[in-house]
């Protein structure tokens, strides 16, 4: 006699290393169909992310900004960290470089830029004010590095030129 579909197991969500995958062992990704269908994939995941953002407010502080605010950033970071495992994005932490925050994800499996537009969105919702990621590849972990607008074209301009994540921490810092 056969056995009719077990949902228990389907999915496994390995928090650590922030993987989630199915039963046979091949890896997913949480991310809303509206994104993934979009012209602009990094605008659709900048609207995700600052969906998300509010989500966070709410959720953490009855959508007291300045409470949330006043955690401190090991409360964001713990946040963030588990929203992208819970994604199944890979594992995330906060670096900090100066007056610089980099945000650094182990095992990303999907594209930079629905990584940066997300990673924007929420930032920018619970800032209250524009910020750009700009990516670099360094092995196994991808860096974000969270900048205004015009430190993100100067970024992105050195970063065409072929300069590479610590370069362009000096030239942003003026060393």
């Amino acid at each position: 006699m056969t056995e009719p579909f077990k949902p228990e197991g389907f999915l496994k969500f390995e928090l650590g290393s922030g993987e989630l995958a199915s039963r046979a062992q091949e890896r997913l990704v949480c991310i809303p169909p509206d994104v993934l269908n979009a012209d602009d994939a990094r605008t659709a995941a900048r609207e995700w992310g600052q969906l998300h953002g509010l989500s966070i407010v709410q959720e953490s502080s009855g959508g007291d900004l300045e409470a949330l605010r006043s955690q401190g950033i090991d409360f964001f970071v713990q946040y963030l960290s588990g929203v992208i495992a819970m994604l199944g994005w890979g594992s995330a932490r906060i670096e900090s470089w100066g007056p610089a925050l980099v945000v650094v994800i182990r095992s990303l499996p999907l594209s930079h830029e629905i990584a940066c537009g997300f990673i924007e969105g929420i930032m920018e919702s619970l800032a209250g004010e524009s910020i750009r990621a700009v990516s670099f590849d360094s092995g196994e972990e991808v860096r974000f590095l969270l900048l205004n607008p015009d430190a993100a074209q100067v970024a992105e301009s050195e970063k065409k030129k072929g300069s590479g994540f610590v370069q362009i921490m000096d030239v942003l810092l003026g060393v």
